[in-house]
């Protein structure tokens, strides 16, 4: 399955409009399971099933191109969709951590 444009853009207006839901319980109760907890922990985890999903996609694109089951212009989009999600990951990840760290100097 490949990606859109304006279905990146419709997935990102439903996690912005969800994200606003249930900010009340982030910082009530603690984590079961040691899961994150809230709207922001569940907007992280859709966010990051999509993009195992979007590398799944890219992974059978490529088999299928190279057993000549599907057209190679199907491969480049999503091998460039799988590069844009693992691209958006690692934002999210060096943002979070940046946070952490400037939580960690402030002075108590």
């Amino acid at each position: 399955m490949v990606t859109k444009i304006a279905d990146a853009a419709a997935a990102y207006a439903k996690n912005a409009t969800g994200l606003g839901q249930g900010l009340g319980s982030i910082g009530g109760s603690p984590a079961r399971d040691g899961g994150a907890t809230g709207a922001f922990g569940q907007m992280l985890d859709r966010s990051l099933e999509d993009a195992i999903s979007v590398g799944r996609d890219s992974d059978k694109a490529s088999l299928q191109s190279l057993t000549g089951q599907s057209p190679l212009n199907n491969i480049v989009l999503s091998a460039t969709n799988a590069e844009l999600v693992l691209q958006t990951v690692v934002s999210m990840r060096d943002r979070i951590v940046g946070s952490i760290q400037e939580i960690m100097r402030m002075p108590i």
